[in-house]
């Protein structure tokens, strides 16, 4: 009898571990093939790729324009009052860049213009250029312009922004054109037309395109209204240009003097004073300060 019992509790004990063991074997496996897990799976990586999507969708929609290797003129405006313009110009060879508002005044300028250098955006000066240190070759500059916030809109106002290689004005230099007066004047001397020059350089001395110089003269330093400026973009960098001038009142007149032709011939001049400048649109640091001219407004001789 008791070896009956014995048997019957030993059957029992086996049925319950075999069953016990094949449950076990079942969980361990349900991981790497329960489909339910694995369509979590491919849900989640889904997800990742919408993500993904959906960013470089909005990297799309972002629309920079890549301005070439010269000073670009930006006339533009932005197409509705939240919308933003956004320029990147490269320094190809690590020269400075210049950002600067053409139309700004003496007043707030209208637009909110905006750059990054070393990834942080910061707003260009308010009455001034902005001129960067020398950069990194290959390094980039952004911009961005866009309407001020709060401010009013004016649907038809475009911006005017110079952007790209800082310019600088080399070899400035002057020829002029009228009688000869031998060394009566320490000044030079001119009648009827002056041919200015001068060539547009980056920081690394390469010559620039795009760049606005204006050659500025005021034959009359008595009449300053009487201003004549010349004004010209660099195609290749090089500027020669010639500028024509009518007849003049002379203010002042000299006395008798010899030393035209000979050193017997006595001759007067009538004439007026008055100073000539080479500028550089953006960069007030480069063209040459006011240089002392003489126009001859008639010259007779006396015997």
């Amino acid at each position: 009898m008791n070896n009956l019992n014995f048997k019957k509790t030993l059957l029992a004990t086996s049925l319950l571990l075999a069953l016990s063991g094949l449950y076990g074997s079942t969980v361990s496996a349900t991981p790497d093939c329960d489909p339910n897990n694995s369509e979590q799976a491919n849900t989640a990586e889904s997800g990742s790729d919408l993500d993904l999507t959906g960013a470089l969708t909005e990297a799309a929609e972002l629309k920079i324009t890549d301005l070439p290797d010269k000073i670009n003129s930006l006339i533009d405006k932005p197409a509705t009052a939240s919308d933003m313009k956004h320029y990147s110009f490269t320094a190809l060879r690590g020269q400075k860049v210049m950002i600067h508002d053409v139309l700004r005044g003496t007043e707030a300028p209208y637009w909110n213009i905006e750059y990054n250098v070393t990834g942080n955006w910061q707003p260009v000066p308010k009455h001034e250029s902005l001129i960067t240190p020398l950069l990194t070759v290959g390094q980039k500059v952004q911009i961005r312009v866009s309407h001020p916030v709060g401010g009013p809109i004016h649907p038809d106002r475009k911006f005017h922004i110079d952007f790209g290689s800082a310019p600088y004005a080399h070899n400035i230099r002057i020829e002029t054109e009228g009688p000869t007066t031998g060394s009566q004047f320490w000044t030079t001397t001119f009648r009827d037309r002056i041919m200015w020059a001068t060539n547009i350089r980056d920081s690394t001395g390469h010559l620039l395109e795009g760049a606005t110089a204006d050659f500025v003269i005021t034959d009359d330093e008595q009449n300053p209204a009487n201003e004549v400026t010349s004004q010209r973009v660099t195609v290749t960098g090089g500027i020669v240009e010639y500028v024509s001038f009518s007849g003049c009142n002379g203010r002042h007149v000299t006395p008798h003097f010899t030393g035209v032709d000979d050193f017997t011939t006595k001759w007067q001049v009538t004439y007026n004073t008055g100073h000539w400048h080479v500028s550089v649109r953006g960069n007030p640091a480069t063209g040459s300060s006011p240089v002392p001219i003489t126009q001859i407004c008639s010259m007779r001789l006396i015997g």
